[in-house]
């Protein structure tokens, strides 16, 4: 996603409702609906967890990566690995 934030279309096409946001361009997202979270990483070297229930306020966990985030995918029980850096290292959180 080439934005500082995701949106959500609201159903019946109103206006969209933002769920994350980043200080620079958000590179993967995953959703856990089991949980009812958000897992963003950007290249503003950052992994956030966002729990849909509280709204966009702020992030419920925010991860400072050594590098920005390139690639990220999640495995359940809550295991989140993603890709950055020059060397495109895999870093495991």
């Amino acid at each position: 996603i080439n934005a500082e934030y995701m949106g959500v279309g609201a159903v019946g096409g109103g206006e969209p409702t933002i769920v994350a946001r980043h200080d620079k361009p958000v590179s993967s997202v995953r959703a856990v609906p089991e949980l009812g979270v958000v897992v963003t990483g950007s290249w503003d070297k950052t992994l956030r967890l966002w729990d849909l229930r509280q709204g966009p306020t702020s992030p419920a966990k925010t991860v400072t990566l050594p590098e920005r985030c390139y690639a990220m995918d999640v495995q359940q029980p809550m295991g989140v690995a993603c890709i950055g850096g020059d060397d495109k290292n895999a870093n495991e959180n």
